[in-house]
């Protein structure tokens, strides 16, 4: 089956894509997020969202500025916001109050909105609920009104001052961090509060929250900023990643996390990743996952569609000798591994793909390996590497096809574009869009018989 490219126009001053839900009728939507500079004031921001047809043909679309509002948004049932009164919808109308709840927001100026995960479906009615944290306060509340959940909560704030022709102030509001995931497997999503090297758990019900729980965690996932105090041959150990949700099928939460080890200095920097498996009491006992190479990014994917999820890293070497050769070819190579789940535990790393890109774009290269593009519920891998075609390689469940099952040259620029992979047409299988920031022209690829 080939790739069909279908010419799309993106409002001018896109920055990122999204997929989710706008109308509720169970198919994605593809979401454009604009951001526009503003002088000495905040940036503002643009969301649009686009209804493809089968063919790939655009249906309908919308778009709504939304300046320089404070504004936390999620895309669950269709996009919502927290805003400085509480919950509003983002519509074709424009931003909807919907819901007053106390909110962290609130004061604040003209301010760049942002997206963070802050909506579930905690019952999957279709009825979404978000997650507000205000004073001392956390709350779990629906977008029809509902208080699902009321509980304190530490909270702790910031102070920077700067001199720059007199006194400013910044104060901010610095909330737990949560999380809603099944914690004991009764099929209710809980509220979970990390701080430390204890976790919180506030379990629901049908009738309501239960008796908060603590427990310990594995490890201290309190993020710790670099001090520039390394001593040399001292082993630092940074966690980057933390995790809180069912990774081996079970239905209850697991613990997973990925730290970043140094000795002295970044250079000949390596990996860790950690696992605990859920009991729905606590955690099991720690798995280390050691990797001699610097762990860039992790995704958690079920790799071969068992039910489970797999660990999935970009690493480099980022030893004496892959860096002078860095140097030298503006080049470096970054190999994809994944940890295969079994048993309640993984397996030793596994070679899963490799790309070279160029220096610079290693933290973020031109590879997609989530999406289901064959339709055969195995994620695929989407690249371009050394050319200016994009190509799909069909997942095997433990690694991809050695030759491309679909290639077409659409003039991809590694320097340039990007590609973005989701269903956005309904029918299973996702499709590519290769697009630029900043720029309205992009392409529509279809992997269709």
């Amino acid at each position: 089956m080939p790739l069909i490219a279908v010419p799309l126009d993106l409002p001018p001053h896109v920055v990122e894509l999204r997929a989710g839900d706008v109308d509720g009728d169970g198919v994605s939507e593809l979401i454009a997020v604009e951001r526009k500079k503003n002088g000495t004031r905040p940036d503002t921001v643009a969301v649009s969202a686009h209804w493809f047809g089968a063919d790939g043909s655009l249906q309908n679309q919308w778009r709504v500025d939304l300046n320089n509002q404070p504004l936390v948004i999620d895309i669950e049932h269709g996009i919502w916001a927290v805003g400085s009164n509480g919950i509003v919808s983002i519509n074709q109308s424009g931003v909807e109050p919907v819901v007053t709840v106390p909110s962290p927001l609130a004061n604040l100026g003209p301010t760049t909105p942002v997206f963070a995960d802050l909506l579930d479906d905690l019952e999957g009615d279709g009825v979404p609920e978000a997650v507000v944290a205000s004073g001392s306060r956390v709350r779990v509340v629906s977008v029809t009104g509902e208080e699902r959940l009321n509980v304190p909560a530490r909270s702790r704030g910031e102070l920077e001052v700067r001199m720059r022709g007199g006194t400013q102030l910044v104060s901010a509001a610095v909330s737990p961090t949560w999380q809603l995931d099944d914690f004991n497997g009764d099929g209710f999503r809980d509220l979970l509060l990390a701080s430390g090297k204890r976790l919180t758990v506030y379990p629901m019900t049908s009738e309501g929250v239960g008796p908060a729980q603590t427990v310990p965690l594995p490890i201290d996932v309190t993020p710790r900023r670099r001090d520039g105090m390394e001593k040399k041959n001292q082993t630092r150990k940074r966690v980057v990643s933390v995790w809180f949700q069912d990774l081996d099928g079970d239905s209850r939460t697991d613990f997973a996390a990925q730290l970043w080890v140094t000795e002295g200095s970044w250079m000949g920097a390596e990996g860790e990743l950690v696992f605990a498996k859920g009991t729905g009491q606590g955690f099991g006992p720690l798995q280390r996952m050691r990797s001699d190479s610097a762990v860039l990014l992790v995704r958690l994917i079920d790799t071969d569609g068992d039910g489970d999820t797999e660990l999935v890293s970009a690493e480099v070497d980022f030893g004496v000798g892959n860096l002078t050769r860095a140097m030298l070819t503006q080049k470096i190579k970054v190999d994809v591994l994944y940890r295969e789940m079994a048993n309640g535990r993984y397996l030793e790393a596994r070679p899963f793909h490799s790309v070279v890109v160029p220096v610079g774009n290693d933290r973020d290269p031109s590879v997609e390996l989530e999406q289901d593009l064959t339709g055969d519920g195995v994620p695929d891998l989407v690249t371009s590497q050394g050319s200016e075609a994009v190509q799909l390689f069909q997942g095997t469940g433990s690694g991809f096809a050695d030759s491309p099952t679909a290639s077409l040259d659409v003039g991809f620029n590694q320097d340039h574009h990007k590609l973005w992979v989701g269903d956005v047409t309904g029918d299973g299988r996702a499709e590519i869009v290769m697009w630029r920031k900043k720029h309205a022209s992009a392409t529509l690829l279809m992997h269709r018989p």
